[in-house]
């Protein structure tokens, strides 16, 4: 027979009779907790101390699980933490201190509005090699998933593609004014992506900064023009790779 003492739910403290009642039970704190295992909530999570840790700097501890689960933000933080798990946010870390040190309202966090600001800004600073190293790495991962040579990367892209790459921070302005692939790319553009393309790639920002560049310019040129040579060394290190471990 049960024993008649209730059954106190550990995160809202209802009370219940019956063990399986209480086990079966699913209130919003307990449906908080169980989150707490996704990235998005962990990702949620850090952004919320990080958040405290800003705006009230001589509280010396961070935020606990416990407290966010309760906040009033919880909800807010959540729709932020969804919005960096989709991998879409270029160097996140940098664009969390961005809203947070801008004071922008939680709300608009993950607005596109916001983002896209952020973005420019983001671009306009960012060293030439970071743009080369972030382009690079997406040929080559387009490469192996496609099982195409890097080569043909520029030959394979369509300007619908490109203005999507142009609009996620992939394709550096450094890439569009610096190489001639990119030139291509604007070439291939309709009228209605040039107009959208521009918000992203200011040319009367850009082309003077371009310009006080050269020597950068020129080194970013020569690596655009050798894809070829990235396909060559990439299959000769898979050779010794393949050599040693047979």
């Amino acid at each position: 027979m049960e024993s008649l003492k209730p059954r106190i739910c550990k995160f809202c403290e209802k009370s219940f009779k019956r063990e399986r009642t209480l086990a079966s039970h699913a209130c919003e704190p307990k449906r908080r907790h169980a989150d707490s295992v996704e990235r998005y909530w962990q990702l949620a999570f850090r952004t919320y101390q990080k958040f405290y840790k800003y705006n009230y700097p001589t509280r010396t501890k961070d935020r606990t699980k416990d407290q966010f689960i309760k906040s009033q933000y919880y909800t807010g933080f959540i729709k932020f933490g969804r919005f960096l798990q989709t991998g879409l946010v270029l160097d996140h870390e940098k664009y969390i201190e961005y809203v947070i040190r801008n004071a922008i309202k939680l709300e608009r966090w993950a607005s596109d509005a916001v983002y896209d600001t952020y973005l420019k800004e983001h671009l306009f600073k960012e060293t030439i090699d970071r743009a080369a190293e972030r382009m690079m790495l997406y040929i080559m991962n387009w490469a192996s998933d496609n099982e195409q040579l890097a080569d043909n990367f520029f030959n394979e892209l369509t300007s619908a593609k490109a203005l999507t790459l142009i609009r996620n921070g992939t394709i550096s302005p450094w890439i569009i004014y610096g190489t001639e692939q990119g030139e291509k790319i604007i070439d291939s553009m309709s009228d209605e992506q040039l107009d959208i393309a521009v918000n992203f790639i200011n040319p009367k920002k850009w082309r003077p900064k371009v310009r006080m560049k050269q020597d950068e310019v020129k080194w970013l040129k020569n690596i655009f023009s050798n894809l070829i040579i990235q396909d060559e060394l990439k299959e000769e290190l898979n050779r010794k790779f393949d050599e040693s471990h047979g």
